[in-house]
């Protein structure tokens, strides 16, 4: 056994590993000169949702208050070809399972949030990178992106109160 260990730690001195590529990975891109401007001049965008009874949801999921807005950019670089806007929020702004604008304080209502709908009826998650994005083509310089917000049930039962919920808004170039 003595004669062994010797042998051993001689053996893993003159170990070699070997190395081979099994891939390769190209990254591609692009900068642009200018971005587009949300047209309400300080890049805030308000939505108003109506009143509407706790009974108007019936299961976690369900959707009432359907109000239509539209993000109105100017200024883009034709060049650009297409802009997407998609939401995010840190916190307590989100929740990143339903990916719905939470509400902002806890005396507010509970178990429905802000949910928001592309022109397809697609929802637009928020919690960055798992967000989706619609697509507008913007050759013009400008583009108008029609969205609808509703309240969305996430848990099992309500409560009622006012409900106000913030998020930002990104927009990113294809």
């Amino acid at each position: 056994m003595k004669k062994l260990k010797p042998i051993v730690a001689l053996s893993l001195l003159f170990m070699s590993s070997a190395y081979a590529a099994d891939g390769t990975i190209n990254f591609t891109g692009e900068i642009v000169a200018n971005t587009c401007t949300i047209s309400t001049g300080s890049g805030t965008v308000s939505v108003v949702l109506p009143t509407i009874s706790t009974s108007n949801f019936n299961d976690i999921g369900s959707r009432a208050g359907q109000t239509a807005f539209t993000i109105n950019l100017t200024g883009c670089t034709p060049a650009s070809g297409s802009v997407a806007v998609r939401f995010t929020g840190t916190g307590t702004q989100v929740d990143p399972t339903t990916g719905l604008f939470l509400p902002a304080a806890a005396s507010e209502a509970r178990g429905v949030g802000i949910a928001v709908y592309d022109s397809t009826d697609t929802h637009i998650k928020t919690a960055g990178n798992n967000s989706a994005f619609q697509t507008i083509n913007t050759t013009s310089g400008t583009a108008s992106i029609p969205l609808t917000a509703w309240y969305q049930q996430y848990q099992a039962s309500i409560t009622a109160g006012n409900l106000t919920a913030t998020g930002a808004i990104e927009l990113v170039y294809r």
